[in-house]
């Protein structure tokens, strides 16, 4: 324990090298928290100046981010194992909608067939409608005939992130096509 006006730069850097069994944007995030802490000291005139110095994070080898194609889509897509994961991924891909949250909601209802309108309901952006696209509307044929009736939601018990990421990981693996990382954040921004 020691007295804010009396932490040095050293104090900090020391404390940072400390922090070093942790990963790197973990160091980040609680240095970014204490020079918070200090900007503060700083602007009540307790200290002088902020003793913080956030250590850059380094970008990790290889980039994560990737676009992925349509004729790769095409195949990977192919191997869904359902027609309501093929709708699921054709949304990702095709309209760039959230895997798993923007897909919970989704009800049959939502899809205006005769206008060409989806309305997506997005907890963390909000309500949004969209088109429905040629491409989109195969997989969602498919999906729609292979629906149990009377079931008003499209994705029924398909609320789990890690099911719909292993669906997609086994149609790459079955695609003979290497799989992204960040899998569904690509295909959105694809």
């Amino acid at each position: 324990e020691r007295l804010i006006t009396s932490v040095s730069t050293d104090h900090i850097d020391s404390w940072i090298r400390s922090l070093t069994c942790k990963a790197n944007r973990t160091i980040h995030s609680r240095a970014m928290v204490a020079k918070s802490f200090f900007d503060f000291a700083v602007t009540r005139d307790w200290i002088p100046r902020n003793p913080v110095r956030v250590p850059k994070i380094e970008k990790p080898a290889g980039d994560r981010n990737r676009y992925i194609p349509w004729p790769e889509f095409e195949e990977v897509i192919a191997e869904g194992p359902t027609a309501e994961y093929r709708l699921g991924f054709a949304l990702a891909r095709i309209l760039g909608v959230r895997v798993p949250s923007e897909l919970n909601s989704m009800i049959w209802e939502d899809w205006v067939w005769d206008r060409g309108l989806l309305l997506i309901r997005s907890p963390k952006t909000g309500d949004r409608v969209v088109p429905i696209y040629r491409e989109l509307e195969p997989y969602a044929l498919d999906a729609f005939e292979a629906a149990e009736f009377g079931v008003a939601e499209v994705f029924p018990g398909r609320s789990y992130t890690a099911k719909w990421h292993q669906r997609l990981l086994a149609a790459y693996r079955h695609a003979g096509q290497v799989a992204p990382p960040k899998m569904f954040n690509n295909l959105r921004a694809s």
